[in-house]
């Protein structure tokens, strides 16, 4: 459990597995945000290719979170449970921190999501750059950082 004396205006996180799925982008994003700004940026890197859930798509899309996962529940799909409570996690721990993704993923599909694409290394250096403080997660999925 890392312990950083400050919060920072971007984050900038790896994933143990980078092939790892959207479970381990969450978990990384949700350790991003404990130490980045409220309305800082959380950026993930990963190799993810698999396309986030109805629930997920939906509530990035615009639809209230809570009646998504009710809808979920009611429907007694593991799955759409399963992608429910993810999304919800998400949505609690990334808060109002906007999310850029370097993934797998197309571009069209990333951003039809409101979640800002990396194409390059070059585009995660520029957002670095234009930070006026930053920090570096290796393996986020696997840690709880805390401020001191």
């Amino acid at each position: 459990m890392p312990r950083l004396a400050r919060a920072a205006e971007v984050t900038i996180t790896t994933l143990s597995d980078p092939h790892a799925g959207l479970e381990a982008v969450v978990r990384a994003a949700a350790a991003a945000a404990r130490v980045t700004y409220p309305d800082g940026t959380v950026c993930v890197v990963s190799r993810l290719s698999e396309e986030p859930g109805v629930v997920f798509t939906r509530w990035r899309q615009g639809v209230a979170i809570e009646p998504l996962v009710k809808e979920a529940v009611r429907s007694g799909d593991v799955a759409l449970i399963r992608d429910a409570m993810l999304t919800r996690q998400f949505a609690r721990s990334l808060g109002s921190r906007r999310l850029v993704l370097a993934s797998d993923l197309d571009e069209a599909a990333v951003e039809s999501l409101d979640i800002g694409h990396a194409a390059s290394a070059e585009d995660i250096a520029r957002l670095s750059a234009t930070a006026e403080s930053l920090i570096v997660l290796h393996e986020a999925d696997r840690m709880l950082p805390q401020l001191a």
